[in-house]
């Protein structure tokens, strides 16, 4: 839902880049090229990310975590999402003519240059050390300075107040009483079928074959069977999976949501009651700013992605990481 165009003059709003680190960019356009460190993930509009500089990226992160192989292939997957939406944003910057100039970029390569000069380093070493060539450096570059100012025309108290009103409950502490019924995952069952056998209980339960609460004592496999299903208040913030909590904070009192599929099973959900909540704006400031952040990363993503071709070649994640 749009809730203000970045492109409006009135609009405003947006900061913090998702995800921090490098804007992965790289050489050549051969997805497997011959050498090693050439070799790319991915291509967005002809330009590959290249593996060497995700493999690095997600080291920055994980480096002091310690994960199971499939949280550590998760982590490797979303990374490349979001590297591929940051190469969409500053192609969307480029495009609308709100990046960095090349004289802006200028200027900060001589900037850096001067830093190292002062740590008796070259900027040839320190591209070196970095594992990143000119072009990836000005590109790195152009992110660092394109984004902040996009994130400083946009964020204001102005959008902030309006996406708020537009998303109320998020922010205010409402609290939502809710049930659920739900059918786990397992090696023997694949969501697939969880989804049809839900979707044929949900059919059921609006013609009034029976109730939310029977077909939970009757269905789920919660502990929350015998309560009918009914697990008491939610927030927007907790401590349900998102995509559960999206489903029942979107769902009129009374009535069932489609399967909603969380790291549990597949779920049907149901509001019973709303407990309004009290706070304003003002009180919410910091997560309201960092929705709205998600917000016009995403449109300026989305924008992009339409004029481009996005291609992967299977090379991420690594073998070593699945």
């Amino acid at each position: 839902m749009t809730i203000f165009s970045p492109t409006s003059r009135s609009a405003s709003s947006h900061l913090l880049a998702i995800c921090s680190a490098m804007l992965a960019v790289g050489l050549g356009t051969n997805l497997r090229a011959e050498d090693p460190a050439l070799a790319a993930a991915a291509q967005v509009d002809g330009t590959p990310i290249l593996v060497s500089q995700l493999r690095q990226e997600l080291k920055s992160i994980t480096d002091k975590l310690t994960l199971t192989p499939e949280a550590h292939q998760r982590i490797a997957e979303k990374l490349l999402e979001q590297v591929i939406q940051r190469r969409l944003v500053l192609g969307y910057l480029r495009r609308s003519g709100q990046s960095a100039s090349a004289e802006d970029i200028a200027v900060a390569v001589e900037k850096l240059k001067l830093r190292l000069k002062l740590e008796e380093k070259s900027l040839e070493l320190y591209l070196t050390e970095k594992q990143l060539d000119q072009q990836q450096l000005e590109t790195q570059i152009a992110w660092q300075l394109s984004w902040p100012r996009f994130q400083s025309k946009y964020l204001t108290d102005d959008n902030l107040q309006r996406y708020f009103e537009k998303h109320r409950e998020q922010f205010d502490g409402t609290e939502r009483k809710v049930a659920h019924i739900l059918l786990k995952s397992g090696e023997e069952v694949d969501d697939k079928q969880l989804i049809a056998r839900q979707q044929s209980l949900r059919l059921q339960i609006v013609a009034g074959d029976f109730t939310f609460a029977e077909a939970a004592r009757d269905h789920s496999e919660s502990p929350s069977a015998e309560k009918g299903g009914e697990i008491g208040w939610i927030n927007w913030n907790g401590p349900m999976p998102g995509s559960f909590t999206t489903a029942a904070f979107s769902a009129a009192p009374g009535t069932v949501s489609a399967p909603v599929q969380t790291r549990f099973g597949v779920h049907l959900v149901q509001c019973l009651e709303i407990k309004p909540g009290k706070l304003g704006w003002q009180d919410a400031r910091e997560p309201l700013r960092n929705a709205v952040v998600r917000y016009l990363f995403s449109w300026a993503a989305d924008q992009q992605r339409e004029q481009v071709e996005i291609t992967r070649s299977g090379l991420w994640p690594e073998k070593e990481n699945r």
